[in-house]
């Protein structure tokens, strides 16, 4: 399988909805989509929201072997493994 490439947040999008890396040190944006007519809003959010998913995948594995959420009424378990999916598929299978 490859991997996904994909250009590092944080993004921006603009008032026309064209999504950009956040400039380098030398003021230059890199242009990473043109919307194509969805939220461009989501879009540029979308490396903090993996970022996020990682985040709470890290904390519900550490809650889960520390016995913390052992009696919980939520279905750990079930949301633990749809976060795994959602960021092997937003990664590609890679480790972000």
């Amino acid at each position: 399988m490859s991997k996904t490439k994909h250009t590092r947040g944080p993004w921006v999008a603009d008032s026309r909805g064209l999504i950009y890396q956040e400039s380098n040190n030398r003021g230059i944006a890199r242009l990473v989509s043109d919307g194509c007519g969805y939220d461009s809003a989501l879009i540029a959010a979308a490396p903090e929201l993996l970022e996020a998913l990682a985040l709470a995948e890290k904390y519900i594995r550490a809650a889960v072997s520390e016995g913390a959420l052992q009696n919980t009424a939520l279905p750990v378990s079930n949301i633990q493994r749809f976060i795994e999916g959602v960021i092997t598929k937003a990664t590609g299978g890679s480790d972000e």
